[in-house]
C-alpha cells in the first residue's frame, strides 16, 4: 500500500509574475486538465488582460505531481493543467490562429508533463532521498519547459511568423507522439 507522502509541484508558464502566484490556489473548476480531444476555446481565458501590452493573450499552465511512497518503492502522479482564471486574452486579438498558438503552449506543458512522468518512471528509488530526488527532477524538467516556451515564442514571434508557427505545430505533435506511452490514460 502506498502512503501519500507529498503533493508538490507547480510550474507555471510565466509571462507575467503576479497572477502566477495566485495560480497555486486555483480550484478544480478554475482549471482544465490537458486532454488530446479537448482543445482550448477563447471562453477558457477568463483572466483580466494586462494593461498596456502588445501581446494578444497569455496562457498560464501548471504541472503538479503527487508522490506516493511505501518505504520500498514510490509512485508519482503528474497532472498538466490550464489555469482559466489567470490566462487572459485581449478581445481584439481573438483569432483562430492566435488561439492555436496558445493551445500549443498548453501542448508544450503536456509534453513536459510526459517527460516528467518518464523521468519519474526511470527513477531509481532511494528511501532516504526520495523527496529531494523527485523535487530535483521536477525542478530540472520545469526549467527546461520554461526555456522551451521562450524559444517557441521567440521563433514564432508570438505567432506572427506563420511559417515558423507551422514548423512548431508539427514539431510538438511529433514530440507528443514520441512520448505517447507517458500520456495519462483516461
Amino acid at each position: 500500500m502506498y502512503h501519500k507522502l507529498a503533493m508538490v509541484g507547480m510550474s507555471v508558464l510565466l509571462f507575467g509574475a503576479t497572477p502566477a502566484f495566485r495560480a497555486f490556489a486555483q480550484t478544480a473548476a478554475d482549471s482544465l486538465a490537458w486532454e488530446p480531444e479537448r482543445k482550448l476555446s477563447w471562453d477558457d481565458f477568463q483572466g483580466a488582460p494586462e494593461e498596456n501590452t502588445i501581446i494578444g493573450a497569455r496562457t498560464f499552465t501548471t504541472i503538479k505531481y503527487r508522490l506516493y511512497d511505501n518505504d520500498t518503492a514510490c509512485r508519482v502522479v503528474v497532472r498538466c493543467l490550464f489555469l482559466k482564471k489567470v490566462s487572459w486574452k485581449a478581445e481584439e486579438h481573438t483569432t483562430i490562429y492566435s488561439l492555436q498558438h496558445e493551445q500549443l503552449h498548453f501542448d508544450i506543458s503536456e509534453l513536459f508533463a510526459r517527460k516528467l512522468r518518464k523521468a519519474f518512471k526511470e527513477y531509481k528509488y532511494s528511501r532516504a532521498t526520495v523527496n529531494s530526488d523527485i523535487a530535483a527532477i521536477f525542478k530540472r524538467i520545469c526549467a527546461e519547459k520554461t526555456k522551451f516556451n521562450k524559444k517557441y515564442d521567440k521563433e514564432t514571434v508570438h505567432c506572427v511568423d506563420m511559417t515558423k508557427q507551422l514548423v512548431w505545430n508539427n514539431k510538438i505533435y511529433f514530440m507528443l507522439e514520441e512520448l505517447k506511452d507517458y500520456a495519462v490514460i483516461r
